[in-house]
């Protein structure tokens, strides 16, 4: 540490920020080393403000990693990620070797805030069975996350086989009667097979017993009344969802519903 404060005062007097910059680094990873990490932050900022000044890509990755590096060791892996994934972005850009190393430190970061990612990684790309097993190998070590079964229950529901889809959602439930997520998305299933509209209707109406402000729920019921050719509760549960919602997306599909259920509703009109 002696040694770089050093080497700051002297590049300080020589007016050479490039070795300011370097110099603000190395003692902000001695720093982290020793566990003064307030301290470490401030010097790396520092840091980064001159390599931005400098527009240097590569002091900017390595600051960027750095900082990453910090936020990992203060367990807040959100921040650390977006960190290692800006650092990503500018080794990408320069083509340098480094960028696999925070891509690295990206995923890991991402694997300890969410514990099904890299099965999610898996689904995206369509590996269905890595995806499969990656999410049972983290519910085995992780199993009151109950989430775990939800995710084995979507994988299911790609490779059509509904009665795998019913039995995670069920487990998940055995676990937890008022898991409202579980309850909702058991409904959903029911609703687009267009079977067991009885009981998706009470799972729907229990799991707004729980979150009675949330869209995506009113949002079930609507299309649950829409199949039971109950228009005009439709019309009201479409309204609920409408008034909580504020994605765009989801609006967009509330909307869309809501035209689907006024057609109707006119079409009984004239009968």
């Amino acid at each position: 540490l002696i040694v770089y404060r050093q080497a700051l005062e002297i590049n300080r007097q020589l007016q050479r920020p490039e070795g300011i910059a370097s110099d603000l680094g190395n003692i902000g990873i001695v720093y982290r080393i020793q566990g003064k990490l307030d301290s470490a932050l401030i010097v790396y900022r520092q840091s980064l403000n001159i390599e931005r000044q400098l527009q240097r890509p590569e002091g900017m990755g390595i600051s960027f990693f750095n900082m990453g590096l910090l936020f990992e060791q203060q367990a807040n892996y959100k921040t650390a990620a977006a960190y290692f994934d800006s650092a990503h972005t500018v080794f990408s850009f320069m083509n340098s070797p480094h960028a696999e190393n925070a891509q690295r430190a990206f995923f890991r970061m991402q694997m300890k805030q969410d514990i099904f990612f890299l099965g999610h990684v898996y689904l995206d790309f369509k590996l269905i069975e890595e995806a499969l097993t990656t999410y049972r190998d983290s519910l085995k070590a992780h199993p009151d996350s109950l989430e775990g079964y939800l995710h084995i229950a979507s994988v299911f529901s790609q490779t059509g086989t509904p009665d795998s889809v019913v039995a995670n959602y069920r487990r998940a439930l055995d676990k937890k009667p008022d898991y409202d997520r579980a309850l909702n998305k058991l409904a959903w299933h029911y609703a687009m097979r267009n079977e067991n509209l009885q009981e998706a209707l009470r799972l729907s109406k229990q799991s707004l017993q729980y979150r009675s402000t949330e869209p995506n729920y009113w949002d079930t019921l609507a299309e649950i009344y829409y199949r039971l050719a109950r228009y005009h509760d439709a019309k009201a549960s479409n309204e609920k969802a409408r008034t909580y919602a504020s994605d765009e997306s989801l609006l967009k599909s509330i909307a869309e519903r809501g035209q689907k259920i006024a057609m109707k509703l006119k079409e009984k009109s004239h009968k």
